[in-house]
């Protein structure tokens, strides 16, 4: 995606955050450039079942980054399975 506003150094967008972008956008989380709305630096596409590798969209949801930190560090002390899955 070396066209992509918010690419890493090695020119990647994670496929989440492109899938958030196809379907979950909205007027709050995105951002317009060049005539093409993206997912705002300022959100995340979270996995709604932890499993990172699940990228369907109803797996997904935008969160902005401090809520999305404040949730995972909510989860901190909840006891997890031998996966590392919470339970």
């Amino acid at each position: 995606m070396l066209d992509h506003p918010f690419k890493n150094s090695d020119g990647f967008v994670f496929e989440h955050r492109l899938i958030a972008e196809e379907h979950l956008l909205d007027s709050e989380n995105s951002i317009e450039i060049n005539g093409k709305r993206y997912l705002s630096p300022k959100y995340v596409a979270h996995h709604i079942n932890f499993n990172r590798l699940d990228n369907s969209v109803e797996n997904l949801k935008v969160m902005k980054k401090e809520d999305h930190i404040r949730f995972h560090n909510s989860l901190i002390d909840r006891e997890r399975n031998a996966l590392g899955q919470f339970i």
